[in-house]
């Protein structure tokens, strides 16, 4: 125990150092059941988590020709799904969306519109418990979109980026950035090009510095994989895209980016090398604040590529992502990888399920190694289906609970020694640097804070900047019992009628009692 440290009182009556100590959790892929969020022929098309509330995510798809959209939510291996809501009475050809890390609930979904003459179509969603509501729909482009991508700017809020191949008129790769204001959305009217004969477009935000990653197969080039880095301008109304880079110099196709969020600048590209027939590649990409790019060395993440590439990133996990594809193996796979600097370590393939088409992949944002995958299911029609999996992790977890905290060290003591601590209630003497008469909380790591943890726990209030009065135990009083309720009084028998005299009238009634 390190002298003045806060202590827990464990179930073997030692005591302990509030900190955070190493938890291994064994992994299993998938870890629970399946579960089906369409019961009809759905074709599923994209989903995520609600970064500010993390067991919950919305799920994107088509069926009965209509769009629709679905409130999951994850608790431990169960999944349970929200009714679904229509949001456009018509099929659509390509539709992707995102949320807004930066406010609460609200989300932007972009698609074309089948039922508006094929035109490229943006509508803010809104997320309340398992309920969802939609605002009016906003046409972006007379076209259609296609590859079609949706990013929020993490850096400022209600700012988001849809990125797409301008069809039907030409192969320009472009995009256009709105503003979210309340159910409504806004775009710029021109776009911002950054190819000019571009497919298989992927993007994503960069969540420290706010650069925009977008990779593509560049068909002016003989197909070759490239990427530019986009930064939005001063105004807030355009992006403006620098240098063009070469990632692969070979055909490429299916195009897919995540950016580490545990790593300023640094992101991973998965794609098809189409000399390869079946390899799916990877790379990763470190994007300076200057905007130019360094690229790795180009790993083979799988050799039974099909269809449907997607990559993310565990937020809990540095450096650890998932690729998730369709394979020749089975239906759903996914392979897990790490990344050290721009070198990739390829893990082992697994087959989550044996009939998936259209899946994807994402992580519940405060589990580490916790992730859904959605997908459509084969099964007499394309049902829709999720299920949980969990990756091999081993985390820094606190052993501070809600009612554990005892006391303070006295002094420094090794392991196994008998220590002297100040329970609650006493005075510690052994601190520094208080600020007198503040209150002070136990942190999760063992140090002591002005600002409350989660779970909130009093350490004391100090006394002086070397002392610390702990906060004792409350207990709650006993309520008094209530008081015996009175006996009912006993009524009294009535009198009986007198008989009748000879002559005279009959007596009265006595009176009650």
């Amino acid at each position: 125990l390190p002298d003045g440290t806060p202590v827990i009182l464990k179930a073997d009556g030692t005591v302990q150092a509030v900190g955070l100590l190493p938890t291994t959790v064994s992994g299993s892929i998938p870890a629970g059941s399946d579960y089906t969020f369409s019961t009809g022929t759905a074709q599923f098309t994209d989903f995520a988590f609600d970064p500010n509330d993390t067991e919950k995510f919305v799920i994107i798809f088509e069926q009965s020709n209509q769009v629709r959209a679905a409130v999951g939510t994850v608790s431990g291996t169960t999944l349970t799904f929200g009714p679904s809501v229509i949001f456009d009475g018509q099929t659509s050809t390509s539709s992707a969306f995102a949320f807004d890390s930066n406010t609460v609930g609200k989300f932007v979904v972009a698609y074309t519109d089948s039922g508006n003459s094929g035109r490229g179509t943006a509508i803010v969603g809104t997320i309340s418990g398992d309920t969802l509501t939609f605002g009016t729909p906003v046409v972006v482009k007379e076209g259609s979109f296609g590859h079609l991508t949706v990013a929020f700017d993490p850096l400022t809020a209600n700012k988001v980026i849809i990125t797409y191949i301008n069809q039907p008129s030409n192969s320009n790769g472009q995009s256009h950035i709105g503003t979210v204001s309340g159910d409504t959305v806004s775009f710029t009217q021109y776009a911002d090009i950054f190819n000019t004969s571009s497919d298989y477009i992927a993007s994503a935000f960069d969540l420290t510095t706010g650069k925009l990653l977008v990779a593509y197969q560049d068909k002016g080039l003989s197909n070759y994989g490239n990427l530019r880095v986009g930064t939005q301008s001063a105004n807030g109304v355009t992006i403006v895209y620098g240098t063009e880079y070469t990632f692969n110099s070979n055909a490429i196709s299916d195009c897919a980016v995540a950016s580490d969020p545990n790593e300023s600048g640094k992101f991973v590209l998965t794609y098809k090398k189409d000399s390869n027939a079946n390899d799916l590649r990877a790379v990763v990409v470190i994007v300076a604040g200057d905007g130019s790019v360094t690229i790795g060395t180009e790993s083979i993440i799988t050799t039974n590529y099909l269809a449907f590439n997607e990559v993310v990133f565990d937020p809990n996990t540095a450096g650890q992502f998932v690729s998730t594809y369709r394979s020749s193996l089975g239906g759903g796979n996914v392979t897990v990888a790490t990344i050290s600097g721009t070198t990739i370590t390829v893990g082992t393939e697994t087959i989550y399920t044996t009939t998936s088409n259209y899946g994807k992949v994402a992580f519940e944002p405060s589990t580490a190694g916790k992730f859904v995958s959605v997908f459509a299911n084969y099964d007499g029609g394309w049902v829709g289906k999720a299920v949980v999996s969990q990756l091999d992790t081993t985390s820094n977890v606190t052993n501070l609970t809600a009612d554990n905290f005892v006391g303070i060290s006295s002094a420094a003591y090794a392991d196994a020694a008998t220590a002297s601590i100040v329970l609650k209630g006493g005075v510690s003497s052994n601190q520094s640097g208080l600020t007198t008469n503040s209150t002070y909380y136990v942190s999760t790591d063992g140090t002591i804070s002005t600002t409350a943890a989660v779970p909130s726990v009093v350490a004391g209030k100090a006394l002086s900047t070397t002392s610390m009065l702990i906060a004792p135990t409350v207990v709650d009083g006993v309520d008094g019992s209530d008081g015996s309720q009175g006996v009912q009084g006993i009524q009294g028998t009535q009198g009986i009628a007198g008989d009748a005299g000879a002559d005279g009238a009959a007596g009265t009634n006595g009176t009650n009692g």
